[in-house]
C-alpha cells in the first residue's frame, strides 16, 4: 500500500497555517481563478485586458476541520483548496521513503525541479543540483534532504499594465509585491522546503531572509535586479556560477 497523500494533505494545514502566521494559505483556490489562473500555464495568454479586480483576503484555512479517523474533511461553506507545490513535495517525499523501505540505498526524486535524495550518487559523497537566478544558475552540493525553489520565472503574465504571477499573499488576495525573483531553499524534507520557499517569496527579500533565519533553514533569495543573498548555512563557499 502506498502513502495516500489526499489524506495527509488537509492534515498539515493548520500546522503549516500557524507556523508561517497565515502567509501559507491553501485556501485561496477562488482568488487564483479570478486571476486567470484556471488552466494549463502554457494556455494562458501572455496579455490579458480583462479587468482587474479587488483581491479577497485568505484565512479561511483556519475553519478547515479534519477527522482522520473517519477520514473526514470539513471546509467552511464555499471555499475551494489548492495544494500546489506542497502536494508536489509530499509525493517527492513519499516516493523517497518507498524507494529506502524497498531497500534502495541511492536516489533522487525530482519533481520540476523540486527533489529530494537519499543516500549519494555513485562514486561521489554529495548531489550536485542546479539552482536558479535571475540571469544564471549555480550548482551546489547537497548530501541529504530536500530542495525547493519558488518564483516567477515560469510563472507570470501581464493583466493591463500590471504584472500578474500565481504567489498569491494572502493579506490581499493578490499576487504578492515582492521584490524577489525567487526563492530556493534546503530542508529536511521537501514538503517543509516547497512552504518555506513560498513564505519567503510572498514575504520579500528582507523579512524573508528573516523568517528563514528564525527556523534555521538554508536559503537562496534572488532579488528581481539580479542581486542575490543567501541564509546560513547554505553553502554559499561552494556555489558554482553556470551562465546562461
Amino acid at each position: 500500500m502506498g502513502t495516500t497523500i489526499s489524506m495527509l494533505l488537509p492534515e498539515n494545514q493548520a500546522e503549516r497555517g500557524q507556523a508561517t502566521e497565515g502567509i501559507y494559505d491553501p485556501a485561496l483556490l477562488d482568488q487564483l481563478v479570478q486571476l486567470g489562473y484556471d488552466r494549463t500555464f502554457d494556455d494562458l495568454p501572455a496579455v490579458r485586458f480583462d479587468p482587474i479586480i479587488p483581491g479577497e483576503p485568505g484565512g479561511r484555512w483556519r475553519g478547515m476541520k479534519v477527522d482522520p479517523i473517519r477520514r473526514l474533511v470539513t471546509l467552511p461553506a464555499g471555499i475551494k483548496l489548492d495544494f500546489g507545490g506542497i502536494a508536489k513535495g509530499m509525493a517527492v517525499d513519499a516516493a523517497l521513503e518507498k524507494l529506502h523501505e524497498s531497500g534502495i540505498g541511492a536516489a533522487m526524486v525530482n519533481a520540476g525541479g523540486d527533489l529530494a535524495v537519499l543516500g549519494f550518487p555513485p562514486a561521489s559523497e554529495q548531489w550536485l543540483i542546479a539552482v536558479p537566478g535571475r540571469e544564471q544558475f549555480w550548482t551546489i552540493p547537497l548530501h541529504h534532504g530536500a530542495i525547493a525553489t519558488s518564483g516567477i520565472a515560469h510563472r507570470h503574465w501581464w493583466q493591463g499594465n500590471t504584472l500578474r504571477h500565481h504567489l498569491l499573499d494572502p493579506r490581499t488576495g493578490l499576487p504578492a509585491e515582492s521584490d524577489l525573483w525567487s526563492v530556493t531553499v534546503v530542508a529536511d524534507r521537501c514538503e517543509q522546503a516547497e512552504v518555506v520557499a513560498k513564505v519567503a517569496f510572498i514575504l520579500g527579500s528582507r523579512p524573508g531572509a528573516d523568517f528563514l533565519r528564525k527556523h534555521r533553514i538554508a536559503g537562496l533569495l534572488v532579488r528581481e535586479d539580479g542581486t542575490w543573498e543567501t541564509v546560513e548555512p547554505w553553502p554559499t563557499q561552494l556555489m558554482e556560477e553556470i551562465s546562461l
